[in-house]
């Protein structure tokens, strides 16, 4: 480690000679989060979905597939319910090929087109690769669920912004949905998701 005109260098293990900023007045080091970071990447995507009329025990889900090659998906979600329910996080689902709605997902960086990797269960006509996930389609059942969080009988929000315990990192290649159940009647809802795709290598 030396240091060039207040700035120190440092290796890397690619080893590339990086420049360290430091902040003047508490001289500590200028850095980003992973997450933050890959919003100025423009790898970082939201999505999100509301529906203002729900029954007890009606259901919302937005559910994609994963890319099957090695990048991966690093998602937190948030939720909020008028008057009761839950959401499940459901690895493996199946669902009615072609039904449902797409529903848009936007990059983080505003600037770029950057396309998510993030994939539709289908690519018929009415469905693209990209870009968009399935909005409440039929018949959406099977898999695992490997996380449910409730709210109970009460106007609430369910906030997975801390994403040392909220985040997931999601397998390949696998289908997935963010499904919230009304527990009530005379029910409103809206699914959140963040997430940002980073290659294992």
């Amino acid at each position: 480690m030396a240091r060039i005109h207040g700035l120190v260098t440092q290796r890397d293990p690619t080893d590339n000679t990086r420049l360290a900023k430091f902040d003047p007045m508490f001289a500590v080091p200028v850095v980003n989060s992973v997450e933050h970071y890959e919003i100025h990447e423009g790898h970082a995507f939201k999505c999100n979905a509301v529906d203002t009329a729900m029954a007890d025990t009606d259901e919302l889900a937005l559910c994609c597939k994963t890319p099957a090659g090695t990048k991966l998906i690093h998602v937190i979600y948030e939720f909020s319910t008028l008057t009761g329910g839950h959401l499940d996080l459901v690895e493996g689902p199946t669902w009615t090929t072609g039904s449902g709605a797409q529903h848009a997902i936007f990059n983080r960086l505003r600037a770029v087109a950057m396309a998510s990797s993030v994939l539709l269960e289908d690519t018929t006509s009415a469905f693209v690769a990209n870009d968009a996930m399935v909005l409440s389609p039929a018949a959406l059942a099977g898999g695992t669920v490997v996380d449910s969080v409730y709210a109970f009988a009460v106007k609430n929000r369910f906030s997975g912004a801390g994403r040392d315990g909220n985040e997931w990192v999601l397998q390949p290649d696998t289908t997935y949905a963010f499904r919230f159940v009304a527990t009530a009647a005379a029910n409103a809802a809206q699914i959140l998701l963040h997430w940002y795709e980073h290659p294992t290598a």
